[in-house]
């Protein structure tokens, strides 16, 4: 039986999801609205009633063009050129007014010009669609532990072989702690123009950064590839927000700083458009590896999402790496390990466990069980969510590269390496959600033992 997500929202407990986000813009400014796109201006020979200036935009432009001419056309319009986004061939733009936006998209040397849309680190049945993960607990442990979900794709099996030792993993998101002594991220960073430094101030990233490569030590846990190098691309803000406009400045600086895998746990509820198209053709056509969460709404697929729905990647769903409880008397069916997470979007690439478990009581009030990993000051807490799926593949890539794989094989090992191909991940029973179309569980040992060509 299937329930509307906003019931779902209301009976997760209290304490396992994060905090709704703001719903001001992040970029050190003004809540400003999206522009309208220009496909919408030719339609409509009008802009849409009650858009509201100033707004912002994305204007793209030939690929001949350069930093400074792209700059002269945006203010010769009027507008404001924020800054330039040379792996899309464009800038980030503040139009001030409706004659500003007609000048400029009249633009001889304009190709296209989209909204500057958000995108989110959110919770399960905190937002519809965003990836990211509710969380829970605190506090460190005395010893390293291994968690439920690196356990579970057998990333603990292989660490004798290889740990992703000299790989670097580009950790697209709030941030990561510099002062966590459970990781050692690498000192080049990159924040984006609204922020001053690179360090975490969430909490999102620095749990994501831990499923990737928590150390191999005596405290708190270890993550999927514990030798890999994490780089910090903050990109979003303490409330877990940003801009497509700042998430394509940072995968600019990805593509031009020796980065092999690129994890984005984030995402909107949007069809994939062109700069964002262009910036994963131009990730992928550089060798770079891009892994990014699925999102958390059951009744989309990842054709509705961005960056999910961008070819080119390798989208995530999420599983439970345990078995929980269902006792809810209006849908029976057990909620097992390696059953699709409650929220999770379906047909992404690969499932990989974004919860230890779930449990769901006679009245069918949820809990999410979360994923163990380190805590934005220090030890650790637990988060569920597409978002903590999304960094055990990217450490599962970066234990591929570490062993030797081209960047072309990843995917490929990634998926039919996986476990229980063909049946998993099981379809909810109160949600309905599949995750995948079949694809499997990640599998560390089976990505590693695949010999795609």
């Amino acid at each position: 039986m299937r329930f509307q997500m906003t019931f779902f929202a209301a009976i997760v407990a209290v304490g396992m999801a994060a905090p709704g986000m703001a719903a001001a813009q992040s970029m050190g400014a003004a809540p400003f609205a999206a522009c309208p796109s220009l496909d919408t201006l030719e339609s409509l020979g009008e802009v849409p009633e009650g858009t509201s200036f100033p707004c912002l935009g994305i204007a793209t432009f030939g690929r001949d063009s350069d930093a400074s001419g792209r700059g002269a056309v945006v203010a010769r319009s009027g507008a404001v050129a924020r800054f330039d986004l040379g792996i899309v061939d464009g800038s980030a733009v503040l139009v001030p007014n409706e004659r500003a936006l007609w000048d400029l998209v009249g633009a001889p040397e304009l190709l296209q010009f989209y909204p500057d849309r958000r995108v989110h680190a959110f919770a399960p049945g905190g937002k519809k669609g965003k990836p990211g993960g509710g969380s829970s607990g605190g506090g460190g442990t005395a010893t390293q532990t291994v968690p439920s979900g690196v356990h579970r794709i057998g990333a603990d099996t292989v660490w004798g072989a290889d740990t992703g030792l000299n790989v670097r993993v580009a950790i697209v998101d709030t941030g990561i702690d510099f002062n966590h002594t459970d990781l050692a991220p690498a000192d080049d960073c990159f924040f984006a123009a609204s922020y001053s430094s690179c360090q975490d101030d969430n909490g999102h990233g620095t749990h994501v950064a831990g499923i990737v490569a928590a150390l191999d030590n005596d405290q708190d846990v270890v993550g999927v590839a514990p030798d890999a190098t994490v780089v910090a691309v903050k990109v979003l803000d303490a409330n877990g927000s940003g801009l497509d406009s700042e998430v394509l400045d940072g995968l600019g600086w990805v593509l031009a700083h020796s980065i092999d895998v690129v994890n984005m746990s984030l995402g909107e509820t949007a069809a994939c458009n062109g700069p964002w198209q262009t910036a994963i053709d131009n990730l992928t056509g550089a060798g770079i590896v891009v892994v990014v969460a699925a999102g958390n709404d059951y009744t989309e697929t990842v054709s509705d999402m961005t960056p999910a729905g961008c070819a080119g990647v390798i989208s995530v769903a999420s599983t439970v790496a345990e078995d929980g409880s269902n006792k809810c008397i209006f849908a029976s069916g057990a909620i097992n390990r390696d059953t699709a997470s409650y929220f999770t979007t379906n047909e992404a690439t690969i499932a990989a466990p974004g919860g230890r478990s779930e449990d769901w009581n006679r009245g069918c009030g949820g809990r999410l069980n979360g994923i163990l990993s380190l805590n934005l000051g220090g030890g650790t807490t637990t988060k569920s969510g597409t978002s903590m799926a999304a960094p055990h593949v990217a450490g599962v890539a970066a234990l591929l590269l570490g062993a030797g794989a081209s960047w072309d094989q990843v995917a490929c090992d990634i998926t039919s390496g996986s476990e229980v191909s063909g049946s998993a991940p099981y379809t909810h029973p109160i949600s309905g959600a599949t995750g995948t179309q079949g694809s499997g569980i990640l599998s560390a040992p089976g990505a590693l033992a695949s010999s795609c060509p």
